[in-house]
């Protein structure tokens, strides 16, 4: 359950991050140093404000899993090869049609993986 609500809000912020510029420069860079606290201490605290049930550690789980999602997701967006989108553009696809039937596609990879390196 962790996992699916972190995978559901990590794709949609980091396909907000792919597409606009302004939340590239001004998002980004925070789960990146999210990645870099300790997780222990983020456990102790979450367990003290949300107590010791499931829901806290389901939220710990999430809180765990969300930012390397949102890396490795906005990676993945980020770096489908050109070749892959000119045939969508040539076709006149939208936006969002190149979305769903190209960028989302290649990213799938990077993200069920977690890898945060592009191809």
């Amino acid at each position: 359950m962790a996992f699916a609500l972190a995978t559901a809000l990590g794709v949609s912020l980091a396909v907000a991050i792919t597409y606009s510029p302004l939340l590239r420069d001004t998002l980004y860079p925070k789960p990146v140093v999210f990645q870099l606290i300790p997780k222990v201490a983020l456990a102790r605290c979450l367990f003290v404000w949300l107590g010791i049930s499931s829901e806290s550690r389901v939220a710990f789980a999430a809180f765990v899993s969300f930012f390397p999602v949102v890396i490795s997701a906005a990676v993945g967006f980020s770096s489908t090869e050109a070749s892959a989108l000119r045939p969508a553009a040539r076709w006149t696809a939208s936006e969002w049609q190149s979305f769903v039937m190209v960028r989302f596609p290649f990213a799938l990879p990077a993200i069920f993986s977690g890898h945060e390196e592009s191809r």
